[in-house]
């Protein structure tokens, strides 16, 4: 069962993190927020995205969990097979994040 948040909530997951928890990606992309991950993974190459998530790490999960405190967004992200997966599921938490501060 999914854990309700508040609207308080989601619009904190949905701001900008600190500048110094910033994510930075192999490529140079700096990433504060939710909305800016979701295009750093639509424009990203598989290179850059199998650098941050192989075998023996996930650092979007990592960031998600440790720096944005969206717990259900890094569990989601876990289950990601490929890049496009995971921007499915970053779209889909955007939209449903979103939609709570209407």
């Amino acid at each position: 069962m999914r854990k309700r948040i508040s609207k308080e909530e989601a619009g904190r997951i949905l701001q900008d993190c600190e500048q110094n928890k910033v994510f930075w990606a192999k490529n140079g992309v700096t990433i504060k927020n939710l909305d800016e991950l979701h295009i750093a993974l639509k424009m990203m190459d598989e290179d850059v995205y199998k650098h941050h998530v192989n075998s023996e790490r996930n650092d979007f999960v990592n960031w998600l969990r440790d720096v944005v405190n969206d717990d259900f967004l890094a569990k989601e992200m876990l289950k990601a097979r490929n890049r496009e997966s995971a921007v499915k599921k970053v779209s889909e938490r955007l939209t449903t994040l979103s939609g709570m501060l209407k």
